[in-house]
């Protein structure tokens, strides 16, 4: 098999609500906790790519390496490369783990003190 896939580590079923640690987990951005939400929805095996991943939502195809590296970073996902029979590298396994696993759920309040805004919204 050729290409990247995903396969996910301790995922009770399909559609399973997301751990609330993981929308509120303040190591990543708000752009890597909603791709992580996306990525905790796929179907497993689904062919995964950067290119595939920026033509179907608002970033670029930088921006979304750049939430795959927050993901790698904090253990929510890991690439793990695939080598064929003869050695050569053949594509990749992406495993997206359970946040149970993973997350840390931060207080829901501001991490620093910001001066207060003109405006409130």
């Amino acid at each position: 098999m050729n290409g990247d896939t995903i396969k996910f580590v301790s995922r009770d079923r399909l559609s399973t609500p997301i751990h609330r640690a993981a929308l509120r987990d303040d190591r990543l951005s708000w752009g890597a906790r909603g791709l992580f939400a996306f990525l905790w929805d796929l179907p497993d095996g689904w062919q995964l790519c950067s290119r595939h991943l920026a033509q179907m939502g608002p970033e670029k195809k930088d921006a979304v390496l750049a939430r795959l590296k927050e993901l790698v970073q904090v253990r929510a996902i890991e690439r793990v490369r695939r080598r064929s029979e003869n050695g050569l590298l053949c594509g990749s396994t992406w495993l997206i783990y359970s946040p149970k696993i993973w997350a840390q759920e931060a207080p829901l309040s501001p991490k620093k003190k910001r001066p207060p805004a003109d405006k409130e919204l």
